[in-house]
């Protein structure tokens, strides 16, 4: 695991993308079950997600925020053993507002724009700490909650740092030029 010193050394930047760009990973599994999941309601609840069903190659990229509107505050409930690798961090029970300054401006701003559109995010990831690991490039669906029906109580997140890197890299910087 990560000393905090070398934590706050990591570059993280992602790029919206239609979700069709993501389908050729295990983005779709993830997805589509969240999709079936939710019916006619803007986003399934956390009890209709059964985190041990899913394939164990599957859980090992998720990641699934809790949100607390007030104060607002953003909380890993869980950040499965593939993030720990591929990051080289734990971070389940910290609150994002513990990340480095610059990375946790843009991390909640995202998570904010999800919970405000109660919506699907999909990503292409690009993060780096030069002393730790090579950049890695990972799809991403960041996906909504609510056991209200109303409201974003919490947030599942899908990444695989495992998956192409040479493809991913070239969808991220495509993207990236389509965007400025």
């Amino acid at each position: 695991m990560s000393s905090e010193s070398s934590f706050s050394t990591v570059d993280y930047s992602s790029v919206c993308v239609p979700v069709t760009e993501v389908l050729a990973s295990n983005c779709r599994i993830i997805y589509e079950k969240w999709e079936s999941l939710r019916g006619g309601k803007f986003a399934p609840t956390w009890t209709d997600i059964d985190l041990p069903k899913l394939l164990s190659n599957i859980i090992s990229f998720i990641r699934v925020i809790d949100v607390s509107h007030s104060p607002f505050d953003l909380t890993y409930r869980f950040w499965g053993t593939g993030l720990v690798r591929a990051l080289n961090s734990e971070r389940t029970g910290k609150s994002l507002t513990k990340l480095p300054a610059g990375q946790a401006e843009q991390v909640m701003t995202d998570y904010k724009s999800l919970i405000e559109e109660k919506a699907p995010q999909v990503l292409i990831y690009h993060t780096e700490n030069p002393k730790v690991f090579a950049p890695r490039y990972a799809p991403s669906v960041r996906l909504p909650l609510s056991d209200d029906g109303e409201t974003v109580n919490k947030i599942i997140a899908y990444a695989n740092f495992d998956a192409d890197q040479d493809m991913w890299s070239e969808i991220y910087e495509k993207n990236l030029r389509e965007r400025y």
